[in-house]
């Protein structure tokens, strides 16, 4: 079926036509017109903003914030591991001799902390560059973030193998759920006729 003023297709039951809010009911009065048409155009407003430009800021802005969280973490955990090496550092020159074993897990615990920052400060980028890409919408941007999501989601997951908690499982949930809206959002019709095949 089609609206008999914008000529677009519209579904069997419709009663208004989503785009330019025609009744498409014989015999209905002006007022139930009026009304529906608002509603209509209200519920297409909605849709359009979120599936647009709004979602993708939203997406950018949250993009944004893992960029900042993922740096602060890396230069934390950079900072930890040098301590750490200085810790085993003086604790071998103090004893002499062969390496203890605490000065063996130390530096151990050392290259564990400086490989996590190093993923890190990986993160941070990809959240970075994932940001750019969407504020200024760039296919690429689509890549660049489901890359991000799922390093994200990946790091979750390790930490609450390692640190069973109720606060790291809901921080965990939280970035799945996150993740996967995201990524599922990434694909909608109206998101990727925004996003720029150009670079």
């Amino acid at each position: 079926m089609f609206c008999p003023n914008c000529g677009k297709p519209v579904e069997e039951e419709a009663k208004f036509c989503p785009y330019c809010g025609a009744g498409l009911v014989p015999g209905a009065s002006p007022a139930q017109l009026s009304t529906g048409v608002a509603w209509q155009a209200a519920q297409t407003m909605i849709v359009q903003t979120w599936a647009g430009g709004a979602s993708l800021a939203l997406m950018a802005s949250y993009m944004v914030f893992n960029a900042v969280v993922y740096g602060l973490g890396a230069l934390l955990i950079w900072m930890t591991a040098g301590a750490t090496a200085g810790i085993s550092g003086a604790m071998g020159g103090i004893i002499g001799g062969e390496t203890p074993s605490p000065v063996g897990e130390l530096r151990r615990t050392e290259t564990l902390l400086a490989l996590l920052s190093v993923v890190l400060i990986v993160g941070a980028i990809l959240a970075g560059a994932s940001a750019t890409g969407l504020f200024a919408r760039r296919r690429w941007g689509r890549t660049v973030t489901r890359t991000f999501l799922g390093l994200d989601v990946i790091l979750n997951l390790g930490l609450l193998l390692l640190i069973f908690s109720p606060a790291v499982l809901i921080r965990t949930l939280f970035a799945v759920g996150v993740a996967v809206l995201i990524w599922i959002h990434l694909g909608h019709p109206r998101v990727e006729a925004l996003l720029k095949a150009e670079e």
